[in-house]
């Protein structure tokens, strides 16, 4: 401590312990370190529907000198994924979609969002939203079958930290119009 300011020289090290790890069975990934390393690094991962906290403790090291013992929290939120409430979908031309719902398992605060890629000879696309994917009229201008395919994220939010999912994908794909004559 040099004038009132926290010093840490540039050859610090750190060794540290886990205080706590809970709930158990939560948290993956957590060790504690007897070597001195330069940097504290974990890779924790939580496949649960909890948030899992680990506590450790930190022990500063720089050459022989030793510094004061300090606690590092860590939240890890568990990963959202995404449910979507009807399977994929397969129209005739110019024909409404049905609603989808999108949800998880996870209870909490999520939030969700999709972006619409849309190939050329569809229109009627909603391009973007939240929480459902509306029902639409989609159009078919060419004479193969297309798909419109909804790219979606879940992201879980807590006391103003969130942790976003992988991106789920749903897909409807629109049939041509049937042409047919006939000669008599």
């Amino acid at each position: 401590n040099q004038g009132g300011m926290n010093t840490v020289p540039a050859s610090t090290e750190y060794t540290w312990t886990i205080l706590s790890n809970t709930p158990a069975g939560v948290v993956n990934g957590a060790t504690s370190e007897a070597t001195p390393q330069p940097n504290f690094t974990q890779n924790l991962t939580n496949t649960t529907t909890q948030v899992g906290t680990v506590v450790y403790a930190l022990s500063p090291i720089a050459g022989i000198c030793t510094g004061n013992n300090f606690t590092v929290t860590i939240d890890v939120f568990p990963t959202p994924l995404i449910d979507f409430s009807i399977p994929d979908q397969t129209l005739c031309n110019q024909f409404a979609t049905d609603l989808v719902t999108l949800s998880s398992a996870l209870p909490g605060n999520i939030t969700y969002n999709w972006m619409a890629n849309v190939p050329v000879g569809i229109s009627g696309v909603t391009l973007t939203g939240t929480d459902t994917i509306p029902v639409q009229t989609l159009v078919n201008s060419t004479t193969s079958p297309l798909t419109v395919t909804y790219t979606a994220t879940a992201t879980f939010n807590t006391n103003g930290s969130s942790c976003a999912g992988p991106p789920a994908v749903y897909t409807i794909i629109v049939n041509p119009q049937i042409n047919t004559s006939a000669t008599f």
